[in-house]
């Protein structure tokens, strides 16, 4: 299935968070861009839109479908494997 902009929401704050931006202000970031964007995907956005939203957004932080739905994948896989960890440890 093909992920929606919210998916590829999360995937651009990941990416603004790795250039050492706190996950509250690229998720702010990235709210601002999409409220600005109106009905216009956020996989169309241009240079300009994304360095208005953050000064250190660019194109090539903005993955393909693709790439946003693994990182997604990725995620519930973490988090299956952090509650197997929880159990195994009697922690619950």
């Amino acid at each position: 299935p093909e992920p929606d902009d919210q998916t590829l929401a999360l995937a651009v704050a990941e990416a603004l968070v790795k250039k050492g931006v706190p996950f509250r202000d690229a998720h702010a970031a990235i709210g601002r861009l999409v409220a600005d964007l109106g009905a216009v995907p956020l996989s169309e956005a241009g240079p300009r839109q994304l360095e208005s939203a953050h000064p250190l957004l660019e194109v090539s932080d903005i993955p393909t479908f693709e790439e946003a739905a693994q990182s997604g994948n990725s995620v519930m896989d973490q988090i299956a494997g952090l509650r197997r960890a929880i159990r195994q440890a009697g922690l619950v």
